[in-house]
């Protein structure tokens, strides 16, 4: 399958495991609430830039199982420093496998990795339930929500991902459409940024 395909697949099942699976707490009455749908994000302290450590396996098999496994920790490390509840995912995702073959599989690998991990984070946050009642409150912005959230969570898997790489090396593994909140999620680290939902107008 190619590269760019894949990164598609992973954002459109992870959207739509989101939303039906991980939908989590669902706020309550509130006029503004498409602005409001990112919030928790607030509470989340920011991701340094570093590298992948000497001891990170060169195997791209053995590579996707440890990035995977870092990007949960590193998540959970965020959790717990701003004080907010995390429980490991049961089971754990399978870690996304790139083919030697791809182009910078390592970055795809580690994207895949941010992704699997945005997914949880954000039904830990109750986030896809704050979307369905945006959706509910406001039906004519479906679509725009839809592409909120997939812009949503290539941010999120662009803010770790910097953990182990630069962001243009990451923005130039992510397919076109999603490249922009690659990078700005990478250049940033902070996941307050990726706030893709809020409108200048309040509605």
């Amino acid at each position: 399958m190619p590269l760019l395909s894949r990164w598609g697949l992973v954002l459109g099942v992870a959207i739509l495991f989101a939303v039906v699976i991980l939908g989590g707490t669902l706020f309550g009455d509130d006029a503004n609430r498409v602005n409001a749908i990112a919030d928790p994000l607030a509470e989340l302290p920011a991701f340094s830039a570093g590298t992948p450590p000497a001891d990170a396996p060169e195997a791209h098999a053995g590579f996707a199982e440890w990035a995977q496994g870092r990007a949960f920790d590193d998540w959970k490390r965020a959790f717990n420093t701003a004080g907010r509840a995390w429980q490991d995912p049961d089971p754990a995702p399978a870690a996304i496998f790139t083919e030697p073959g791809a182009q910078d599989a390592r970055a795809a690998i580690v994207l895949g990795a941010g992704a699997q991990a945005a997914l949880y984070v954000q039904g830990v946050l109750g986030i896809p339930g704050r979307i369905e009642l945006a959706r509910r409150d406001k039906p004519e912005l479906q679509r725009a929500l839809g592409d909120a959230q997939t812009q949503f969570l290539a941010c999120l898997a662009g803010a770790w991902g910097r953990t182990l790489m630069s962001p243009a090396r990451l923005a130039a593994a992510a397919p076109a459409p999603e490249a922009k909140s690659v990078r700005l999620g990478a250049e940033v680290g902070d996941p307050e940024v990726c706030d893709t939902f809020s409108t200048d107008d309040g509605s």
